[in-house]
Parts: C-alpha cells; sequence; structure tokens
C-alpha cells in the first residue's frame, strides 16, 4: 500500500514538475514548512497566524505577513496550493538562482501581498460599509499570482491554451483565473489577496521595487559565488541549464523538456510548450526563443476557504 502510494506521488510529481529532477533548495524547502505547518495545526491557532487586517493594522502584528501564507484550512486547500507552487517555483529559482528566488518570495511578494490584501479590505471597508478587516485568510495562492505573472511576463509568453477549449492573451490570463475562482465560490474566496498578488507581481515585473533588490553581485556573495540551485542539481547528478539573473530583470533563456519529452519549434523561432506539462494550461512564447520551460497556473478552482481564504 505504501509502495503504491509513492509510486502514485512520484508520477503526480513529474506530471506537475515536468521531470523526475527534484526541485531545487528553496522550493523543496518551503514544500516542507507547508506540509510540516498543516501537520502541526491541531496545535497551532488559526486565529493567531491568519492574516487578519484588523489585528495586522490596528495592532502591528506584522509577523501574520509570513504566518498566513504557510496556513491552509484544509488538505485540499493545501494540495491544491502545492501543486501550483511546484508547477512554478522550481523553473523560477532555477532560472534566477536560489538567493534571488528567495530575495523576491519572502522579501518582496509575502509582505507587499499580504499589505495590499489589507489595504483592499481597508479599502472595501470604506466605500461598502462592511466589516472585511475583521476577517481572517489563510493561504499561498496570493503569492502564487504573483509569481504567475512574473512567470508569464519574463518569459515572453504571449498565449494561453486554457484546457485546450480557447486561447487568451498571456497578460490578462491572471485576472482572468482570478475572476473564474472567484465565480467559482464566491464570498469564500479573499479575492483581495489574489488581486493584490496580480499588481504586486506587476509592479514587480516593472522594476519598481528596484530599490529594495539585491544586485547579482551581491546575490553571488550570498550564494558563494554559485547558484545554490545548481549546486542542488550537480548533488543528485543531474545535468540543468542554471543562468544566474538579477531578479529584477528577465530570466535567462532556459530550456527543459516536458513530461512528455518534446518542445516543438513553431515557426519563426517561437516554442510551443505543450504535450506533458501542466495538465491545464499549454503555453507559447512570443518570437526571439525567451520562453523555455512550461508556464503553470496556480490552479485553485478549488480554493474553498472558511470563511476568508487566499
Amino acid at each position: 500500500m505504501i509502495g503504491e502510494v509513492g509510486a502514485f506521488a512520484r508520477r503526480a510529481y513529474v506530471a506537475v514538475r515536468g521531470s523526475a529532477v527534484p526541485p531545487p533548495l528553496f522550493s523543496s524547502t518551503v514544500l516542507v514548512a507547508l506540509v510540516a505547518t498543516y501537520l502541526a495545526s491541531p496545535l497551532l491557532s488559526a486565529s493567531a497566524l491568519c492574516l487578519r487586517p484588523a489585528d495586522l493594522v490596528g495592532h502591528l502584528q506584522l509577523y501574520r505577513l509570513n504566518t498566513a501564507p504557510l496556513v491552509h484550512a484544509n488538505l485540499l486547500h493545501l494540495a491544491v496550493n502545492a501543486v501550483a507552487w511546484l508547477s512554478l517555483a522550481p523553473a523560477m529559482e532555477e532560472a534566477s538562482g536560489t538567493g534571488a528566488f528567495a530575495h523576491l518570495t519572502f522579501s518582496l511578494l509575502v509582505p507587499l501581498v499580504g499589505l495590499g490584501a489589507a489595504s483592499a479590505a481597508y479599502a472595501v471597508d470604506a466605500v461598502v460599509g462592511t466589516h472585511t478587516v475583521g476577517g481572517c485568510s489563510v493561504g499561498l495562492s496570493g503569492v502564487l499570482f504573483g509569481m504567475l505573472v512574473i512567470h508569464l511576463r519574463r518569459t515572453g509568453v504571449t498565449s494561453v491554451d486554457v484546457c485546450g477549449c480557447f486561447v487568451m492573451p498571456a497578460r490578462w490570463y491572471p485576472l482572468a483565473l482570478a475572476g473564474l475562482i472567484q465565480l467559482a465560490a464566491p464570498g469564500r474566496i479573499a479575492l483581495g489577496a489574489h488581486l493584490a498578488g496580480i499588481a504586486v507581481g506587476e509592479a514587480t515585473v516593472a522594476g519598481a521595487w528596484g530599490w529594495i533588490t539585491p544586485t547579482p553581485s551581491v546575490v553571488a556573495a550570498v550564494e558563494g559565488g554559485r547558484p545554490l540551485s545548481a549546486a542542488t542539481a550537480d548533488a543528485n547528478g543531474r545535468q540543468q541549464d542554471v543562468r544566474s539573473a538579477s531578479p529584477s530583470n528577465s530570466y535567462g533563456s532556459v530550456t527543459t523538456t516536458t513530461s512528455g519529452g518534446d518542445d516543438e519549434e513553431v515557426g519563426n523561432g517561437e516554442k510551443e510548450v505543450g504535450g506533458g506539462g501542466h495538465p491545464l494550461v499549454a503555453t507559447t512564447a512570443g518570437a526571439g526563443g525567451r520562453g523555455g520551460w512550461p508556464s503553470r497556473q496556480p490552479g485553485e478552482a478549488t480554493d474553498l476557504p472558511p470563511p476568508g481564504r487566499r
């Protein structure tokens, strides 16, 4: 039984990741932290760890910015966000380096998305007269939406094929996804966190945080002159194309294969990523070949929080 579960988990990982290569150091660490926090949830107080704007701002409980993304409402919530994390984080870490990606995630996305969600709650209360600031939201999906925006923009993806049903411009895909998730469970999704993630992602791509982003030389010094993701890959005997890049500029050109093993060239140097990548999304990179790994979305249509969930 345990062996069958393990085999299923390995197959699922390959389907989501696009290869059997273990995730890099930071991506693995965050995944372990998510699972560990969920396992310890019976011993923890969700109300003390969630993002409650009234406490965040009114009582300056800033720690909530870091704890809320780690907490999940139930096993399904955790599974959806974990799959989305594995769909995005390893490729982003391998492209930019562990230090740069860790800074992007926990120094920029996590606090800024939390502050954006809290600000949205206060704005809604001021306009509508509700008490949204007293709500409590948990989950990583706000950060995942920010990652999705950055990933799509920095890889030069121009269009997204959704479930093989229709193609839409990649620029509008995160916003459309947030809307669809909200329609699937109205009133039970922390829409403010999703929109804050999209806004922070767009601002990141535009270079708004360059003044607090370390230079490539600083990142290299912290990592000992070599991206930790590359060292992790070598330790596992894997060959990976890892290029260090500043977290404020575009990723280097990184080529991987999907689980189906096919990357097909499509006219004018464009690359279509399909087949064995993410089960819901195939993408097409713009001419110039800046794309190279499957771009995946934080499929959170099953995000059903009580009472507020990200």
